[in-house]
């Protein structure tokens, strides 16, 4: 199945049960209601209105009406013109929401799109503002019943447009190409709405071309044609991508300050050739919303492609705080505590491991594991990887008997228990004990066999099997290497490089750790200096000024002699790792 394909599928599927994106435990569906054409008050919050969860993933869920929309601060809100309403409330609510859209807190974001509706019920942007929350978006697949209800929000609007601007009209009549009456039930219907819609914001974007936002959502509905595949893996822009670049450009180019901008342009840009490109405006965006946590935690996208990786570690940690004190405030649940707040852990935990963070590694992986919920396995099995991933960041730095006491993972839980078996495998040879490593790699081999061919990676853009079989390479390649059979070792770890190159893009990785790093070990452990230092050199070309990779290039190139060059690598590698106390140990590449 290709990368294409897989997204396809990962934005459409059965359209119902479907949860998308690095750390996606989440995904709150809606119930339907039926649209009239001029609703009383009373109807128009029925129309939107659904039951509290009874869980925070599968449940029929949108909002919780027990929660009280609030005004906040932080989060990046701005005037937006030109806007019909007599409320002056009214107009902050929807402010607010569309600077949760921006930051994809799509859940509280309808809950102030609401309030505004309920403070002005003839605010025809109001109910546009509902159904925007409800359509598909880069993390989250088009759902029927998402559909269906933000098909009754749009038809509120549409019957209140005639009250609203020129601009506003068009803008709502745009968005109900996202609503059609027959909600897409499949793959290729939903492929169509989406493009139906992304047509009509172009149309937009034209017509209205000194509108900010207009030009934002273009951009935005064309990422969501293709969410997170926006490049080839050769570094050339898939079709349309540089459409959205030069969009977004354009809006950064007379306002550097639009939140949703930046966020896009982030995404945009970070599996480009050229990451850089963004981050004078990623320096910028936690500072303009310090109280949103994705749009904090977003510029880290950028750091960890271009070698920043204190800034990385810094941004999550504010993140962090962030989604936790408004988690704390509001008590809600939903896509953005299950996904969006986790991501951030996840993250900061993998930016730590491939910047020699060992603690942070550790103590974050370990508050992954705690944060999850064990509800969304039968879900959504691919999540038990959570439940591996401890051990994985302690194989990382080589604490093999920390790997080798974590506790079983339930038979069921395949995912988890094949990246175990591979944690295991690899303290085992760590322990030269490669009778025993042989056996986690048949076990995880083992586990492979048992898992549905069509699961989905934990990324949720790749599958699991594709990461299985790096896993498998990678563990059977130390193995070998280990028996002093190097050869072996370094075909079965440039197979494993094959398959991690062909991975769709993700953040963090589908595959967590550098193939690359694994392979110049190897070969450096048999002397084979050049070649190694060639396989350093190419994994500091896909994870700039990683300590790793520097650390094996300094020991390279002093192996062939290169004096001059293996002393700039160990400056590279002392400035990247400068608040690491523990120095790295090639066992545990």
């Amino acid at each position: 199945m290709n990368s294409k394909h897989r997204t396809n599928q990962r934005r459409g599927g059965a359209l119902v049960l479907a949860c998308t994106g690095a750390t996606a435990v989440a995904l709150a569906l809606a119930a339907a209601a039926t649209p009239r054409p001029t609703p009383p008050a009373a109807e128009v919050a029925a129309a939107v209105r659904v039951s509290p969860p009874a869980a925070p993933c599968g449940a029929a869920i949108l909002l919780d009406d027990s929660i009280p929309a609030r005004i906040w601060d932080g989060i990046g809100a701005r005037r937006f013109e030109p806007l019909t309403t007599s409320s002056r409330q009214a107009r902050a609510y929807f402010e607010q929401g569309l600077a949760l859209v921006y930051g994809f807190n799509h859940d509280e974001a309808r809950r102030s799109f609401r309030e505004a509706a309920r403070l002005d019920p003839e605010f025809a942007m109001a109910y546009w503002g509902i159904a925007h929350t409800l359509g598909a978006n880069y993390n989250q697949p088009g759902a029927k019943e998402r559909n269906q209800a933000g098909a009754s929000a749009i038809a509120i609007a549409r019957s209140l447009a005639p009250r609203a601007g020129e601009f506003e009209q068009a803008l709502i009549a745009a968005t109900a190409e996202r609503f059609p009456a027959t909600a897409p039930d499949s793959v290729e219907s939903q492929a169509a709405v989406d493009a139906a819609y992304a047509a009509a914001m172009k149309r937009i974007a034209e017509r209205f071309p000194d509108h900010d936002d207009a030009l934002t959502f273009h951009a935005e509905s064309m990422m969501n044609l293709r969410p997170w595949d926006l490049w080839a893996r050769d570094g050339s822009p898939h079709p349309g991508t540089e459409t959205i670049v030069a969009t977004l450009e354009r809006v950064l180019s007379r306002n550097a300050d639009h939140i949703g901008a930046i966020h896009l342009y982030i995404h945009a840009t970070e599996s480009s050739p050229d990451p850089a490109r963004s981050l004078r405006y990623a320096d910028r965006l936690g500072g303009l919303a310090p109280r949103s946590g994705h749009l904090v935690h977003m510029p880290s996208h950028a750091y960890v492609r271009t070698g920043r990786w204190a800034d990385a570690l810094k941004a999550n940690r504010r993140a962090i705080e962030a989604d936790d004190a408004f988690l704390a405030a509001t008590g809600v649940g939903g896509m953005y505590a299950g996904m969006y707040a986790p991501h951030n852990v996840h993250f900061l935990s993998w930016a730590a491991m491939l910047s020699g963070d060992a603690d942070t590694a550790r103590s974050a992986g370990a508050e992954l594991l705690r944060r999850g919920d064990p509800s969304m396995l039968a879900e959504m099995p691919q999540m038990s990887m959570v439940l591996a991933w401890p051990s994985m960041m302690d194989a990382r730095f080589g604490r093999w008997d920390a790997v080798l006491a974590a506790p079983e993972i339930g038979a069921e839980w395949t995912y988890g228990r094949a990246m175990r078996h591979f944690a295991r495998g690899l303290a085992f040879v760590g322990k030269g004990a490669l009778d025993d490593a042989r056996v986690e790699l048949a076990a995880l081999r083992e586990e492979s066999k048992k898992t549905p061919a069509d699961m989905l990676s934990f990324g949720m853009v790749n599958t699991a099997h594709e990461v299985f079989a790096i896993a498998e390479r990678v563990l059977e390649g130390r193995i070998a290497a280990a028996g002093g059979d190097v050869d072996r070792a370094v075909a079965l770890l440039t197979e494993a490089v094959s398959l991690e190159d062909a991975l769709t893009y993700m953040e963090p990785a589908d595959w967590h750790a550098p193939v690359r790093q694994s392979m110049g070990a190897v070969l450096l452990g048999a002397k084979r200096h050049e070649e190694a230092a060639r396989v350093f050199r190419e994994d500091l070309a896909r994870t700039p000024e990683g300590g790793w990779s520097l650390f094996g290039l300094a020991a390279a190139l002093r192996g062939a002699g290169d004096a001059k060059g293996a002393e700039d690598a160990r400056r590279r590698f002392e400035k990247s790792w400068a608040k690491v106390s523990e120095m790295p140990e090639f066992g545990w590449y």
